[in-house]
């Protein structure tokens, strides 16, 4: 943060703000030194730590937060591909590989804010041996869709009515 602020003192110069202005833009300049408070019926919540709701650089400081935990995956996992867009990730490769990232998000993943939601994680084989089914390799509540899965909005499946199915959701 030292660094921004001298960056931020050269480029701003001797610009001066909220002179001559009764709580003018000084007091902008300054709120910021202060948590903000979310209102919650009668009461309300300071906002002391994290990134708020609707902060503009809110995805980007998130995105740096996980980016050890998708290092982690890449050195410690041989998948196929796992793309990132902030929570929500997609992991593709073998099913021991797969396992084993979902062992590092479930180990490493809270103490950066991200918590695995196993309610919302899908595994789907195009194909499939009894190796995948193997007992304890996955959560039992992970949901196992049997015609395919939506991956960037498309379809991934062998099944002709599911990849019509979603094709139409989109056109309509």
């Amino acid at each position: 943060m030292k660094g921004v602020r001298k960056d931020m003192a050269k480029y701003l110069n001797d610009f001066q703000f909220g002179v001559a202005i009764s709580s003018g833009a000084e007091a902008d300049l300054h709120s910021a030194n202060r948590a903000a408070r979310l209102y919650l019926r009668d009461g309300h919540i300071m906002a002391a730590t994290g990134v708020q709701q609707g902060d503009p650089l809110g995805p980007l400081l998130f995105a740096l937060v996980l980016h050890p935990l998708i290092d982690k995956i890449r050195d410690n996992c041989k998948l196929i591909l796992h793309a990132w867009y902030l929570d929500d990730g997609t992991i593709i490769g073998d099913s021991k590989e797969v396992a084993k990232s979902l062992d590092i998000i479930r180990e490493t993943g809270p103490g950066l804010g991200l918590h695995l939601n196993i309610r919302k994680t899908e595994i789907f084989w195009p194909s499939c041996d009894g190796s995948k089914l193997r007992k304890g390799l996955f959560h039992s509540d992970i949901g196992r869709p049997l015609f395919g899965v939506k991956f960037l909005g498309g379809a991934v499946s062998r099944d002709r009515g599911f990849i019509e199915e979603v094709a139409m959701k989109r056109v309509v």
